[in-house]
C-alpha cells in the first residue's frame, strides 16, 4: 500500500480485514488467523457496541444510540484500532468503504479477506448477541453502507457454506499462509 509518506500517522505493519455478512464466519476467521500467526483480533462492532456502554450523552435506546455511533464509525475506528500496539492486527466489522480507506491509511500494508455464505447457511447459524432485527433486514442495512462495495475489495474470499470444521480446515491450510505472506514483519 505504501501510503507513509502522505500520512504522518502511518505505521509499518499489515491490517488483515475479515469481512462479510453477519454470521459468515467472520469471527471464527479472524481467530484461526490470529491464533495461527500470534496476532491480535479488534472486532469494532464489539468495540462500539462497548463505548455505546460508556458513553452517557447516547439515546437509552440500543438502537438509536447505535445509529449515532456508525455516524461516528470511521474516527471512532481508528482510535479503536490504534490502541493496539501491534503493527500487524486482524480487523473485523469493517462494513463501509470509508472506514477501509481510513484504516489503510494507518498502516503500509493490508489484507482484505472476504468470508461468503448463503442466506440460508447463515439462518441455521446460532448468534453472537441478542438482535431485533432478521438477518435479511441486516444485509439489506450493510449493503445500504457500502459492504459490497468492501467483498469487492477482498484479495482473499472463502465460501463457508459447508460445516464448520471444512471451513476451519480451509483458513488453517490456505488462508492463514497466504495471510502469513503478506504481512509486513
Amino acid at each position: 500500500m505504501g501510503y507513509c509518506p502522505l500520512v504522518p500517522t502511518c505505521s509499518l505493519g499489515t491490517f488483515v480485514f475479515v469481512v462479510g455478512h453477519d454470521r459468515a464466519g467472520k469471527s471464527t476467521a479472524a481467530r484461526i488467523i490470529g491464533e495461527e500467526l500470534d496476532l491480535p483480533v479488534v472486532d469494532l462492532g464489539d468495540a462500539l457496541r462497548e463505548l455505546q456502554r460508556h458513553r452517557p450523552d447516547l439515546p437509552a435506546d440500543p438502537s438509536q444510540a447505535l445509529e449515532i455511533l456508525l455516524g461516528e464509525r470511521p474516527m471512532l475506528a481508528i482510535d479503536i484500532v490504534e490502541r493496539t500496539s501491534q503493527p500487524n492486527v486482524i480487523i473485523t466489522g469493517v462494513r463501509d468503504p470509508k472506514t477501509l480507506a481510513d484504516l489503510t491509511e494507518l498502516r503500509t500494508g493490508r489484507v482484505v479477506i472476504a468470508i461468503a455464505a448463503t442466506l440460508a447457511a447463515r439462518s441455521d447459524r446460532p448468534e453472537r448477541q441478542e438482535i431485533r432485527e432478521s438477518l435479511a433486514e441486516r444485509d439489506k442495512r450493510h449493503r445500504a453502507w457500502g459492504l459490497d462495495a468492501v467483498l469487492a475489495a477482498a484479495e482473499i474470499s472463502i465460501e463457508n457454506d459447508g460445516s464448520l470444521g471444512d471451513f476451519e480446515n480451509i483458513v488453517r491450510r490456505d488462508v492463514a499462509p497466504s495471510v502469513e505472506k503478506r504481512l509486513t514483519r
